[in-house]
């Protein structure tokens, strides 16, 4: 009986905008709930969220990307099948009997993901057995072949009531302050961290590196918008009947509403201006010279507003804190040194990025966050091991000079190398035999030995 009326208090408010902001009643950034377990790793003195396991269905789930009206959230199974309504896949070639995608580990459920999650909360069904099937996707209204080879799918059975998965809130941190943090919290206490939230602006934000100048030329990094749509990002779709005018765009199915600004790019290496969302409206394209409504898009559409100026955005500062030794980046407002938002840990011995797996000594380390691709190699017999890096002409810094790659299959081992020289080609096995391997005209190969997984800090899991 009583959870009704909060739900309604958490849509009015979301509709309007404005996460709720409650009076905070802890301290701490993450905390299991009484159904949810928060489990999180520990490198140095640092807590890493990693996800939550839900004691009533058996599996890990996470808030993350499983939006729905509000918007709200709901921790669904992590591994769970994947269908996406309207395209597929599907086990026919007439496309009306659907499919679950099977991902990296098996699951007991198929999540299916909504055309547009602003008005729809995503769809759970009992996951059927494991098949080995060909199958196929929705290509605007034909139904076509997904690949020619069969993979792993899992049938729909029966639907599961949503409610039977826990709902979380997004809620603002309870402080002083234009930037603050916009945790997700169930209503039995489970929090993470999610997104920063600008008090002054009133919406959701996220770190937009490398966008803006200062008054030197020197980038300044701002917390901007982070429910956007997209011009420049993707297919272009307009908003008039000449196809003249481009529509801002963001993908339906992961869609967190309210959208609140628009990313206009410019150029093909991720700049872009940010400009004030317009209304919505039915998006048209080009095709054959025709300029008509676009019936199979499956994205949101919006008018572009006029461009925001950069300094209406609150500046980000980068900070590095110390904990038993290990440093992690954060990101701090203009009002105080209380970090909004977290980013990598390093690893002390190379001060680089790192991510937390298995690494070769059996033992969760956190080991170089860059990874590559088994199989290269530097010599003509196959027992130098290196990389293969594809440049997208983009790259504003050096790049790392520590990396992981991880043991062929079945194995879930990683190993982490140094990365050495630059070298003029690449070798790789085929068939027992050690060949030339074909780069593409952008790749570029390094050299790389091996390092003990040792140099690494240990990660202990929660």
């Amino acid at each position: 009986m009583r959870r009704a009326p909060i739900v309604a208090l958490v849509l009015l408010s979301c509709e309007a905008g404005t996460p709720p902001r409650p009076p905070s009643r802890s301290t701490k950034e993450i905390e299991s709930g009484g159904r949810l377990v928060a489990r999180t790793w520990t490198v140095g003195g640092h807590e890493v969220f990693r996800d939550f396991f839900d004691r009533a269905t058996g599996e890990p789930c996470t808030f993350t990307g499983n939006v729905g009206p509000g918007p709200s959230y709901r921790c669904l199974p992590s591994s769970a099948a994947l269908h996406a309504e309207g395209q597929g896949p599907f086990f026919d070639d007439r496309c009306t009997f659907p499919a679950g995608i099977v991902r990296s580990d098996p699951s007991y459920y198929v999540v299916v993901e909504r055309t547009n999650a602003c008005t729809s909360e995503r769809a759970i069904y009992r996951a059927g057995p494991i098949e080995r099937r060909r199958v196929y996707v929705l290509d605007g209204e034909t139904c076509v072949p997904l690949s020619a080879l069969p993979i792993d799918v899992q049938r729909l059975d029966r639907e599961m009531p949503a409610t039977a998965f826990v709902q979380a809130r997004p809620v603002i941190e309870d402080r002083a302050g234009r930037i603050v943090r916009l945790d997700l919290v169930t209503d039995d206490g489970a929090r993470q961290p999610f997104e920063a939230f600008d008090t002054s602006r009133n919406e959701a934000v996220t770190v937009d590196f490398g966008n803006s100048t200062g008054a030197e030329g020197e980038e300044v990094q701002r917390f901007r918008p982070s429910r956007v749509a997209f011009v420049g990002g993707g297919a272009s779709r307009f908003v008039d009947d000449a196809c003249t005018v481009q529509a801002a765009t963001k993908v339906g199915r992961d869609a967190a509403c309210p959208i609140t600004a628009a990313l206009v790019f410019e150029g093909v290496c991720g700049r872009h201006v940010v400009h004030a969302i317009g209304a919505p409206v039915a998006p048209k394209s080009l095709t054959d010279m025709r300029c008509a409504e676009d019936t199979s898009s499956r994205s949101l559409a919006f008018t572009v507003g006029a461009p925001i100026p950069a300094d209406a955005f609150a500046p980000a500062v980068r900070v590095e804190i110390e904990r038993q030794g290990v440093k992690r980046r954060g990101w701090v407002g203009p009002d105080d040194a209380r970090v909004v938002m977290w980013g990598d840990v390093l690893a002390p011995s190379t001060n680089e990025p790192c991510t937390v797996v298995r690494a070769i000594d059996g033992r969760d380390r956190c080991l170089p966050a860059l990874t590559a691709s088994p199989g290269a190699f530097a010599d003509a017999e196959c027992t130098l091991p290196a990389i293969r890096v594809a440049s997208t002409g983009c790259e504003t810094e050096a790049l790392l000079k520590y990396v992981r790659i991880a043991e062929p299959p079945p194995a879930t081992e990683e190993r982490a190398y140094v990365i050495e020289s630059e070298i003029e080609g690449a070798f790789t096995l085929e068939n027992g035999r050690c060949r030339t391997a074909a780069l593409a005209s952008n790749e570029r190969v390094y050299a790389v030995s091996e390092v003990s997984a040792d140099r690494f800090p240990i990660a202990r899991g929660e």
